[in-house]
């Protein structure tokens, strides 16, 4: 038992601050079902991938028994992502203030460009593509998901292309060097507000780095990813009110209605060793972003 909680350790650490999925564990049974789960589910679909065409159309040829119930969330780390969704399953997001996530149905494709909502637009960005079985609601969440492919996508005048692999979250920004990070909004409703980190510094595959959340207002939550994803997120009830956060993508902010308060949300990265730390200070996070909300 004591091996496998090494692995659980080790496993939460390498890949927290990346995988959608990872950050909910809370059981060895729950471990188990992750860590196994994409070798299940190619024995099951085979090796998936997801296809580009130059201009920016994104497939995945998902041709099994089951294609009628898998859908998609498609979700991009910079640009914009927008779902064909021919059957309008999906209405409210035409409407998406962000386009950094869209649903399909398996056999539709999806639409990514460079052109973000923070007003710049991106050379590279990655593109993640979750693949989940239809519930009443047609949303993803947790209990629903099959498996997850991710492609890194440049733009090169004009014609999107397959480039080098980067992890989700390390974007190249058009006409800036590398030296920037940004904390920034994927969905907000008049309660709360999620955010998720990005940053240009190139980060090495081989590094074990692990996302930081730090807040002076008390106000930080894990999204809850078994109730559902977009684009109703809710906050596990167990973890929220908190000062700072380990090892999650995402966070989200719930609002205390007082136009005239605000606090101030910072996001980094840590080492394997600051992750292990009791206290830490600003100074062990490195690549560091902030806003005041």
């Amino acid at each position: 038992m004591k091996e496998l909680w090494k692995k659980i350790d080790h496993f939460m650490l390498k890949y927290g601050g990346y995988s959608l999925l990872i950050a909910t564990i809370a059981t060895v049974a729950f471990f188990a079902v992750l860590q196994w789960g994409n070798d299940y589910a190619k024995e099951k679909t085979g090796t998936l991938e997801i296809k580009v065409a130059e201009d920016g159309k994104l497939s995945v040829d998902y041709n099994y028994d089951d294609k009628d119930e898998v859908y998609i969330l498609w979700e991009t780390d910079a640009g914009n992502i927008a779902a064909e969704c021919k059957e309008n399953e999906f209405p409210e997001q035409a409407n998406s203030a962000t386009g950094y996530y869209s649903y399909s149905h398996s056999s539709e494709k999806a639409v990514w460009n460079p052109e973000d909502a923070d007003g710049n637009c991106y050379d590279t960005a990655t593109v993640r593509a979750v693949l989940y079985q239809q519930d009443k609601d047609n949303r993803y969440s947790l209990e629903n998901y099959i498996t997850e492919i991710t492609i890194t996508l440049s733009d090169k005048n004009g014609k999107v292309e397959k480039c080098e692999d980067r992890y989700f979250g390390n974007p190249v920004r058009s006409d800036s060097d590398e030296n920037w990070s940004q904390i920034y909004c994927i969905q907000e409703d008049s309660q709360k507000a999620t955010y998720r980190y990005r940053t240009g510094n190139k980060l090495e595959k081989d590094a074990v780095l692990i996302m930081y959340w730090d807040s002076d207002g008390n106000n930080l939550a894990e999204t809850d990813y078994a109730k559902g994803f977009y684009p109703e997120i809710s906050i596990k009830d167990e973890n929220k009110d908190l000062q700072n956060i380990k090892a999650v993508q995402q966070i989200t902010c719930t609002k205390n209605g007082d136009e005239n308060s605000s606090s101030r949300i910072r996001a980094g990265l840590i080492s394997e060793t600051t992750y292990k730390q009791e206290n830490i200070e600003a100074s062990d996070v490195m690549y560091q972003a902030e806003i005041v909300k």
